[in-house]
């Protein structure tokens, strides 16, 4: 069962499951890191990689097997912080022949 945060990818809640600040805590910005770029904390491993990774079809067993310095709590934290960005964007979309 694949989850993020509290909730299952199906909308259920998980008991137990430590809050999202913990998870959060996971995530840091070093501007001599990766140019200050939001990585796994201890790590040089951003955020939008593993992103990225899990939309491009791998499972979190398989991230894990690559990269054995990650834990599923970083993956987990890594879409807790990418969803706290995006709640906090507006997005205007942009319709044909308006300008």
């Amino acid at each position: 069962m694949n989850t993020l945060g509290n909730l299952c990818l199906d909308g259920s809640s998980v008991k137990n499951m430590e809050n999202e600040e913990e998870y959060l805590k996971r995530i840091v910005i070093d501007p001599r890191i990766l140019v200050g770029k939001p990585i796994i904390k201890g790590t040089r491993i951003p955020v939008e990689f593993l992103v990225r990774l899990v939309g491009l079809g791998m499972s979190f067993e398989e991230i894990l097997a690559d990269y054995p310095d990650l834990t599923k709590e970083d993956i987990l934290a890594a879409f807790l912080y990418a969803a706290a960005v995006l709640r906090n964007d507006d997005i205007f979309p942009l319709v044909e022949g308006e300008r």
